[in-house]
């Protein structure tokens, strides 16, 4: 009984649904009829003629009333999930993050800013002492250690207690000396009461200037609390106008810098911000080791015509550092900058022809457009400047190559797709200089190329100097000298099956060879370059696209890069400070992998830093 009861019911259901569809079938045939009506101006059939029925039109407000309920739902849910998304942003922002220096400085006068995360118990300074962990001169100990050094304190009893998440320097112009700069130290306060105590223990005679609380301490020293931050400075002046500075326009509020910070991610260790409109000469002046190196704002004019300003942040990952930067172009420069976007995905297959421990490589897609991008860049959109470059590249092929032989024409092709700039060492240890080519169409560039090295011959325009004596007309007997031209000799040699071709230099010990293997040319200054290519390419060696390192270090910035560069700094930065002293920083890294982006209002750079 209950079975069939149970059969009874089911099949009432279904034909309860049934006539559900059918009356689902007649809503959609009326509504999309009258659509098509509309829309196209054709004629109502007869259905579409009829007067909707009663029944009709209650299910067409139960429709209408379903339809304006799910919309009024989503929308209140779409507006509660904003809500609660910018609420918790706010209390993570609160909670966890200091607020930025930038809120408190002013817009006009800032170069430069450095911010450090100073937060002990943060996800990012415990990864940072972790991959430091090696180098006990950068420990948590030893960077409290150059606190109290720095400030005379005693970080447990003086700073610990008040002592925020933040901290770091600011550079700024002075408005009343042009020919100085203002340098003041900040950081966080976390507890104002702790703050106090500290500075009645130290005697700090307390000052207020302009409703500001300024503090005076032996040294001297001078504190000014600005909300919850706290500058410090050796000079009084300095503070007076961060004092001053306060009614003007803030540099978070500022178009320049929400630019860059924007770009840069906001889980990191350490951000330097600098506004390069803002350096002259002052800035050389004071920062005495940049003028040692040749730079001064004469040296750098094309660079900061060009660009606006830099963000660096420093991030610590599982296994490396990650510093990101962007460089701001300028706006008239970007508005017209044609040489953003790339037609193709850089992949760097080319590494497939290079030695796993290669101390260097820069590799890229296509170098016409790679050189007309730079010129564009640095030329400030200039294209008078653009053609005098190129016509200088020109000159100089012709010197060397002869006059049928153009670089825009014959050279620049060469290089259209896939290409790489390598350094690697022999087995004497001696520096190879190598380039390696992808081949767009084999025959034709394998002919260009030969005739280009046929030019080069015949030409002859390496000279080497020497000195000859010549007898004067008063007898004395004089020197002179003089240019002598090397003889070049083209010749062919087998290495197992691949010819190698060779233009030997005189009685130099390098040379330029080349070969052509699969659809790639490699050209070397020495034969141990092009016979490690093809020992690599018939699999007698590791090439570094198969390596570890590769995997690890140059296909993370593969992803998103246009151009990619590696290099090995444990052994090339000995290479090139020879005796000079290395940095000690530099000591700390292993490898270095680079990934560069171009878009159309700046340049994205992200470096991934191995550490010993």
């Amino acid at each position: 009984m209950g079975k069939k009861s149970g059969a009874k019911k089911k099949k009432q259901q279904s034909k309860i649904q049934q006539q559900e569809v059918k009356k689902e079938s007649i809503l959609k045939k009326i509504f999309f009829s009258s659509a098509a009506t509309k829309k196209n101006e054709e004629p109502a059939t007869v259905l579409e003629k009829k007067e909707p029925s009663k029944k009709f039109q209650k299910v067409k407000k139960i429709v209408r009333d379903i339809n304006r309920k799910a919309l009024f739902g989503g929308v209140l849910t779409t507006i509660m999930l904003v809500i609660l998304v910018s609420v918790g942003y706010l209390l993570f922002q609160k909670a966890f993050r200091a607020q930025p220096i930038a809120k408190l400085l002013p817009e006009d006068d800032v170069i430069m800013v450095l911010e450090i995360n100073t937060n002990l118990d943060h996800n990012q300074l415990l990864k940072t002492f972790g991959l430091l962990k090696n180098h006990p001169q950068y420990s948590k100990e030893k960077l409290i250690e150059k606190i109290e050094n720095q400030f005379i304190v005693d970080y447990e009893s003086d700073l610990k207690n008040w002592f925020g998440r933040a901290a770091g320097v600011v550079v700024l112009n002075s408005k009343k000396d042009k020919e100085k700069l203002n340098i003041a130290y900040f950081a966080e306060v976390m507890s104002q009461e702790k703050l106090d105590e500290f500075l009645i223990r130290r005697n700090a005679k307390k000052e207020n200037y302009k409703n500001f609380s300024m503090y005076e301490m032996d040294g001297p020293v001078y504190m000014t609390l600005v909300e919850n931050y706290v500058f410090v400075s050796k000079e009084k002046e300095v503070n007076y106008e961060l004092v001053d500075s306060q009614a003007k326009t803030r540099l978070y509020e500022s178009k320049e810098y929400r630019k860059i910070d924007s770009k840069l991610p906001l889980n990191k260790s350490a951000f330097l911000y600098m506004d390069f409109r803002k350096i002259n000469n002052s800035f050389f002046k004071h920062f005495s080791f940049l003028g040692e190196q040749g730079l001064s704002t004469e040296i750098l004019k094309p660079f900061l015509k060009t660009f606006t300003s830099e963000g660096i942040a420093l991030v610590a990952m599982d296994d490396n550092f990650a510093l990101q930067s962007f460089l701001s172009l300028d706006e008239k420069i970007a508005e017209n900058n044609s040489y953003t976007a790339f037609e193709n995905k850089y992949s760097a297959n080319l590494t497939a022809y290079m030695p796993e421990n290669v101390l260097l490589f820069w590799g890229a897609e296509n170098l016409e457009f790679q050189l007309n991008k730079i010129l564009h860049i640095l030329s400030g959109g200039d294209e008078a400047i653009s053609k005098i470059f190129i016509s200088i590249l020109e000159n100089y092929t012709k010197k060397y190559f002869g006059n049928d032989i153009s670089f825009s024409s014959e050279i620049l092709p060469l290089l259209s797709n896939e290409f790489a700039f390598v350094i690697e060492k022999n087995k004497e240890g001696k520096n190879i200089y190598k380039a390696i080519v992808e081949l767009k169409d084999k025959q034709k560039d394998t002919i260009n190329l030969h005739q280009i090295a046929s030019n080069f011959t015949s030409i002859g325009a390496i000279f080497k100097p020497k000195v000859v004596e010549r007898k004067l007309e008063d007898g004395t007997i004089g020197k002179e000298i003089i240019a002598i031209p090397e003889e070049i000799i083209k010749s062919e040699s087998i290495y197992g099956d691949t010819t190698i071709y060779e233009l030997k230099i005189g009685n130099q010990n390098w040379g330029i060879y080349y070969t052509i293997i699969d659809d790639v040319a490699v050209i070397a200054n020495n034969f141990d370059g092009v016979a490690s290519s093809i020992d690599i390419a018939q699999k007698k060696k590791t090439s570094l696209k198969v390596s570890s390192i590769f995997r690890t270090v140059i296909e993370p910035v593969l992803k998103s890069s246009d151009e990619v560069s590696y290099i090995n700094t444990e052994e090339l930065i000995p290479i090139i400070f020879k005796d000079k002293k290395i940095p000690e920083v530099l000591n700390l890294i292993g490898f270095l992998s680079s990934g560069r982006n171009y878009f159309d209002d700046g340049i994205v750079t992200i470096n991934y830093l191995h550490i010993k």
